[in-house]
């Protein structure tokens, strides 16, 4: 039992060690704070709808674009940026084409709010969900595009 547990607490340090935060970004704007917190089920139904409507479009793509998290990353959080004020994901998402850069998408805004890059917010059950921009937030730091 003591061997079992000494591997267990060697585990815990390794694990503890190969995965880390970035830690979270000071904010500069109390303005920014959600009037209602966005929920992963509430970003679904977002992703869930446009993939509908994505498949409700006539198919005529003949070549794949291959891009990778990052580029969307950089082309979500520039349309974030350009718009002060926020923009509603129904706006940006439907210049996504394609399923597979929908999923891209959804990845990467995922990533970004988990790099405090950007800020949703719902003001009531089931509404509209706004993606605003963290000002104190440099994106060059997290990654490079490709």
């Amino acid at each position: 039992f003591k061997n079992a547990a000494q591997m267990l607490y060697q585990r815990e340090l390794v694990e503890n060690a190969a995965w880390s935060n970035p830690g979270s970004i000071a904010m500069e704007d109390s303005e920014l704070e959600p009037e209602m917190a966005v929920t992963l089920y509430d970003l679904l139904l977002v992703f869930r709808d446009a993939l509908k409507r994505a498949e409700q479009r006539p198919l005529i793509q003949v070549d794949r674009d291959e891009f990778s998290v990052e580029q969307m990353m950089a082309f979500l959080f520039e349309k974030i940026v350009a718009a002060p004020a926020g923009v509603a994901l129904s706006e940006i998402l439907p210049e996504i084409a394609s399923r597979r850069a929908l999923i891209t998408a959804f990845l990467a805004l995922l990533e970004l709010t988990r790099l405090h890059a950007i800020y949703l917010k719902q003001n009531s059950a089931f509404g509209e969900i706004t993606a605003r921009a963290n000002p104190s937030y440099e994106l060059s730091k997290s990654f490079s595009p490709a």
